[in-house]
């Protein structure tokens, strides 16, 4: 199970959706429970600038 994914029975699809000062945002609706990984990866990368858990650092160049 993904963090932050759920079941919709609205759409029979996975939802992707955090909570963020009090408002719900939703990153969107997948076939399978592994896609909304990395939706909700970049939703909190954008709106939680301090977590670090999820950061993804970029591939180093070699000098």
């Amino acid at each position: 199970m993904v963090r932050g994914a759920d079941w919709s029975k609205k759409s029979n699809k996975w939802r992707a959706r955090l909570k963020h000062n009090y408002r719900e945002y939703v990153a969107g609706y997948f076939d399978t429970v592994a896609e909304p990984e990395q939706a909700i990866i970049d939703l909190r990368n954008k709106l939680f600038t301090h977590n670090d858990e999820d950061r993804q650092e970029a591939p180093r160049k070699a000098a």
